[in-house]
């Protein structure tokens, strides 16, 4: 999945907790990738779709990420156990 770097962008800047976390681009592009594959999905038209993660709100289209917003009011919160069982799956898989 490709992400545009206007999204990065937007990530550090409503993200910055967490992107002070990371220390190169890619693992911000990780985090935004992992957003993707455990929010919350809504079909917008055939080729594009919201997924909401916690406040953060990602566009999907044609498999590119292609913007980001928060939206307090419609929070999708995702279980701690949930993301380490992702976390680990993932890196069985790099390894």
């Amino acid at each position: 999945m490709k992400i545009k770097s206007t999204v990065i962008e937007k990530y550090m800047e409503l993200c910055p907790k967490s992107s002070a976390k990371c220390n190169s681009f890619s693992e911000i592009e990780d985090k935004i990738i992992r957003a993707i594959h455990m929010g919350k999905r809504t079909i917008l038209d055939a080729k594009s779709y919201r997924v909401n993660y916690y406040h953060n709100c990602f566009i999907v289209k044609s498999m590119k990420v292609v913007d980001m917003y928060k939206d307090v009011e419609n929070q999708y919160h995702v279980a701690e156990h949930l993301k380490r069982e992702y976390d680990a799956e993932v890196l069985k898989v790099v390894i």
